[in-house]
């Protein structure tokens, strides 16, 4: 099968496995440094957290590229990392992103600080030309920044967990529960979270069908993703307006 690796045939399903096992060695292990606080050797905060989670991801890839490229002689185009212009999907990227900002903006007009909940957004409330002036620097940074853990989460998203479940099952099937294996990878079992994974995995899985399986396109829409949810809805304590 086109641009899917499990179509090699030295590869199977105990790869798929390793993988995956990997993912959790690296997340189980930053969970460790960031929500233990080492062994209260040291405070983590907000920022020292989000480099300790990019980090995990380039360890992560280091194992996985390592592991294809002993093994099987894979590079990193064989992996999927190989983008072409020509298979970007502008229309579907750019009517996604649109409809995620409208969604973000009309969850922080109606969201009411005095409730207490699991969100803190940006008040943009009177603030919009603040924002633009102060901190629109910093998220187009997080946004870039962002791009690296993106790429590795979709590398995990599409062409691991995707092309195993695409290999046996019709696509549509294969876009649900390679959503639904997605979503419980982070650990992370608030309803909530698990339904913002899982329809971002499912969007992400569509424009990398859309995009002629090319992974660049569900990259961008991942990181702008990543970068709405960290700042208007998980909320860091270090972006000030």
């Amino acid at each position: 099968m086109k641009n899917n690796i499990f179509s090699d045939q030295r590869l199977n399903y105990k790869d798929f496995l390793i993988v995956i096992a990997a993912w959790y060695l690296i997340t189980l292990s930053s969970y460790f440094i960031i929500e233990k606080d080492f062994t209260s050797l040291i405070y983590i905060n907000e920022i020292l957290a989000f480099a300790i989670n990019i980090l995990s991801h380039i360890v992560f890839l280091f194992i996985i590229y390592s592991y294809f490229n002993l093994l099987y002689d894979f590079s990193f185009t064989d992996l999927g990392f190989k983008f072409s212009g020509k298979k970007i999907n502008f229309k579907s990227l750019f009517i996604v992103l649109m409809l995620l900002t409208a969604g973000v903006i009309l969850i922080n007009l109606s969201y009411n600080p005095e409730v207490k909940g699991s969100f803190f957004p940006l008040q943009l409330k009177g603030d919009i030309l603040k924002v633009i002036y102060s901190d629109l620097p910093l998220l187009i940074l997080v946004f870039i920044i962002l791009l690296f853990t993106a790429s590795v989460e979709q590398f995990l998203f599409n062409k691991v967990i995707f092309s195993l479940f695409n290999l046996y099952l019709p696509s549509f099937f294969a876009v649900i529960f390679s959503g639904l294996f997605a979503s419980v990878l982070f650990l992370e079992f608030n309803p909530g979270f698990i339904m913002i994974i899982f329809l971002s995995v499912i969007i992400s899985n569509y424009l990398y069908i859309t995009s002629d399986y090319n992974l660049f396109t569900p990259i961008v829409f991942y990181s702008y993703f990543l970068t709405l949810y960290i700042v208007f809805i998980y909320g860091f304590d270090f972006v000030i307006i």
